[in-house]
């Protein structure tokens, strides 16, 4: 019986000393691996003066970890840009995003990647603004995007969000949706443009909500988009009747209708 004791008291006397060390190891590794997660996701910034970690937006998209942001500083960046990371990539609302890539059809931005935010930055080229091609969730926010062919053209993206833009002077289109969905575009102010303002070309359900159309050739038009909610949209002047959309469905002549246009401007911010 006194053996047993003994093995016992033992037993214990082992447990004590060696288990807080186990437990130890355990936290650590547990530490490290909390510490690489966060790590995965920095700040990387942007200053076409220098000083900063870039002084390209381009490179530092290329250097980028998924999810990281991108901030650029005021400047002149003379380039043609290709998102293809989840990247938050912030400007100043004085980081004017200039294209030089002329050839035929080249976006200024290419976004081809799920997720990406997009937000003040003046932007011009020679023929799209930002390009969005097969891709959902992406945010286009307070922008000023001019003097392109189409301001902003998205084909078979949906659920995106194009918000607080000002899209002014583009001589083809300011917005196009093409074969979309479930997109989402709001509180824009649509002027000066010198073809369509906004172009709804086969999509369906894609919302349109207090924007401001003032001054362009055609506000709005529609074809083979027979189902978009339109919404408290200003058009050119107050209006107390629902405003109607032209537009055709296989050579047909077919409206969309905003059945609560606005009787002043909506406020952009």
């Amino acid at each position: 019986m006194k053996k047993i004791l003994i093995i016992l008291i033992v037993l214990q006397l082992i447990i004590i000393l060696f288990l807080p060390s186990v437990l130890s190891i355990n936290n650590t590794e547990n530490i490290c691996n909390t510490s690489n997660n966060e790590t995965l996701k920095s700040i990387i910034y942007v200053d076409d003066d220098g000083g900063a970690d870039y002084t390209k937006i381009q490179d530092a998209i290329d250097n980028a970890t998924t999810d990281d942001t991108i901030i650029v500083y005021d400047g002149i960046y003379n380039e043609n840009i290709l998102i293809n990371k989840k990247l938050d990539i912030i400007g100043s609302e004085d980081s004017n995003i200039i294209g030089i890539d002329e050839i035929e059809g080249k976006p200024v931005i290419l976004i081809e990647v799920n997720g990406v935010t997009l937000s003040k930055f003046k932007i011009q080229g020679v023929f799209d603004g930002i390009f969005l091609s097969g891709v959902n969730d992406c945010q286009i926010t307070y922008n000023h995007i001019l003097n392109n062919e189409r301001g902003i053209y998205l084909i078979e993206s949906f659920d995106n969000v194009i918000s607080n833009n000002l899209i002014s002077q583009n001589t083809k289109k300011g917005v196009m949706l093409q074969r979309c969905a479930h997109d989402y575009i709001l509180n824009n102010e649509f002027t000066s443009n010198l073809g369509i303002a906004i172009l709804i070309f086969d999509a369906a359900n894609i919302e349109i909500e207090y924007n401001n159309f003032q001054d362009n050739r055609i506000n709005a038009f529609i074809v083979n988009s027979p189902i978009n909610y339109w919404n408290g949209n200003y058009w050119n002047r107050a209006r107390i009747f629902p405003k109607i959309i032209f537009g055709f469905r296989t050579l047909i002549p077919w409206i969309n209708i905003d059945w609560n246009p606005a009787i002043e401007q909506n406020d952009i911010s």
